[in-house]
């Protein structure tokens, strides 16, 4: 190779040397090693890149790398310590994977420093070492964790450790008061909170003013005062928080035996002990005294009718096949 070694000048005829391959210096064109018989290796070197499996330096030239591994069957970079397999780089020519052959986790990191890893039962952590879910990302102080769909400084959602920590548009769950708070705006104003009291609004977090309940559907009123019979009935109802609103409706029943008051039980939920409630009367033709409205009685689950400009309760009329009513009203719980 033009080189003299000792005042003897190596031969091809030995098989102990690796020489490259046209006998040439390395250049920036890679050039596989050979042995002393011409036996070409899976090693080729030039001053910019080493290959295995291949001389193209393709790779360093589109700044790539130093380093192209090539192989029929895709590229593989194994590693291992102590004679056993611990782990490889793999392009199976579609996707590029990363495996570990033991029990441990992939680690990801930058300035040495975790930043993200993959345990062996398949959970990712960013932000954590222990990831207790399939995807468990953690920050460590109060900027939170931010989800963002396109570019749009509106279209995200922050996650942070507080409220005063979260950006606009955020999610935030504060440990402290165990709530987990919505804000929207420039101005990171708070819209409402989730506490163990209820829903709360605008920064109000008063455990009375929490709106802790929401339900709707229908119930069996039943009738007092009269025998009701045939007809078509129907009523529901909605709950929200303390407050509770009710329809009744009666199409073309029977009343018998009719002798007063005249009373509508079975509302869903029992009134409060210290008002009452009311209610408006249309489409009648089953209450005397010009009834167009009553009251639900405080503590109980009745609607009773009131004859018109009185404190007296009505009665229902008997009739066949006509009686018709109408109910509304709303009472507290």
């Amino acid at each position: 190779m033009g080189t003299t070694l000792t005042g003897t000048t190596p031969q091809d005829t030995y098989d102990s040397l690796i020489k490259v391959a046209d006998n040439g210096p390395l250049s920036g064109t890679a050039k596989y090693l050979s042995d002393g018989l011409g036996n070409d290796s899976v090693l080729s070197l030039s001053t910019a890149a080493v290959g295995v499996g291949t001389a193209s330096n393709s790779y360093t030239a589109a700044g790539r790398g130093n380093l192209n591994i090539a192989g029929s069957g895709g590229a593989i970079l194994g590693f291992q310590i102590g004679g056993s397999p611990k782990g490889y780089v793999f392009h199976d020519n579609t996707n590029l994977q990363l495996w570990n052959e033991v029990a441990g986790a992939l680690l990801f990191g930058a300035n040495a420093t975790e930043r993200m890893r993959i345990t062996s039962a398949g959970l990712v952590g960013i932000g954590t070492s222990s990831p207790q879910g399939n995807l468990h990302i953690a920050s460590a102080s109060d900027t939170g964790i931010r989800i963002q769909a396109g570019t749009s400084s509106l279209s995200y959602i922050d996650l942070a450790d507080s409220a005063s920590g979260a950006p606009a548009g955020s999610i935030a769950y504060n440990h402290i008061s165990d709530a987990i708070v919505f804000g929207v705006g420039g101005s990171n104003t708070e819209r409402f909170r989730m506490t163990a009291n209820g829903l709360c609004f605008n920064g109000d977090t008063a455990a009375a003013n929490a709106l802790d309940d929401y339900e709707e559907g229908t119930f069996t009123p039943t009738f007092g005062g009269t025998t009701r019979t045939g007809g078509s009935l129907s009523a529901r109802y909605t709950k929200i928080g303390r407050l509770v609103s009710f329809e009744i409706f009666l199409y073309e029943a029977t009343f018998s035996g009719s002798s007063g008051p005249a009373s509508i039980s079975g509302l869903p939920f029992a009134a409060n002990t210290v008002t009452y409630g009311q209610g408006l009367i249309t489409y009648n033709s089953c209450v005397d005294g010009n009834t167009n409205g009553g009251y639900v009685d405080a503590g109980g689950t009745t609607f009773f009718p009131v004859d018109e400009n009185n404190i007296t309760v009505a009665s229902f009329i008997d009739g066949t096949s006509n009686r018709n009513l109408m109910v509304s009203g709303t009472y507290t719980v």
